[in-house]
């Protein structure tokens, strides 16, 4: 369970207060430069709130707690750019990333995610620069489900209404994830919204 409580970010929207459970999806929506990257980055614990606090499962998310925190959480960023040339190099390098964090996870369990989401294996051969922007989103999402976790944190992960995305997020919902989303316009399918 992710919970602000009367939280206010620097240059950001008033206090916010929200909870998202296991199993929901919670949309963080709001116009481009509103202060939803600051928020996402508030979970994360790269960010501080001025006020108010931030908690995950009833434990406080400070500077020096956050690195505990984000071994919980799957992330994918607003801009997914890497110095890679396939799909399948950012499944190698995020496996070699949870092994090296403890967290034991094979491509076979990365395929097996995929394959629940309706990605075949052979996207995995895809070039970066050529691949769909949500088919890769969507991976991201899968190696995340296979890597485990209680949180899942999306910054934009499309520009326009998206089923495929809202059927992956909600899979994830659905696996016991507690799911935040932003964007700026009515795109994901989702059980709550705050808007900032």
């Amino acid at each position: 369970m992710l919970e602000f409580k009367d939280v206010r970010l620097a240059d950001g929207p008033d206090k916010l207060s929200f909870v998202v459970q296991p199993g929901e999806i919670l949309a963080v929506k709001g116009p481009e430069h509103a202060g939803k990257t600051k928020l996402v980055n508030t979970v994360l614990g790269r960010w501080p709130a001025e006020v108010g606090y931030v908690t995950i499962d009833g434990e406080m998310v400070t500077y020096g707690s956050a690195p505990y925190f984000r071994k919980m959480i799957g992330y994918v960023p607003k801009d997914i750019s890497f110095p890679l040339k396939a799909v399948g190099d950012i499944v190698g390098a995020m496996i070699e990333i949870s092994a090296s964090r403890g967290k034991a996870c094979t491509r076979k369990d990365v395929v097996d995610q995929m394959a629940a989401m309706g990605i075949a294996e052979d996207f995995l051969g895809e070039a970066l620069a050529t691949a769909d922007s949500v088919e890769l989103r969507i991976c991201m999402l899968a190696i995340c489900a296979a890597i485990g976790g209680r949180l899942l944190v999306m910054d934009e992960p499309v520009d326009s209404q998206n089923k495929r995305m809202s059927e992956a997020l909600r899979y994830m919902a659905s696996a016991g994830w507690a799911v935040i989303v932003t964007e700026s316009g009515d795109y994901i399918e989702c059980d709550k919204i705050v808007t900032i």
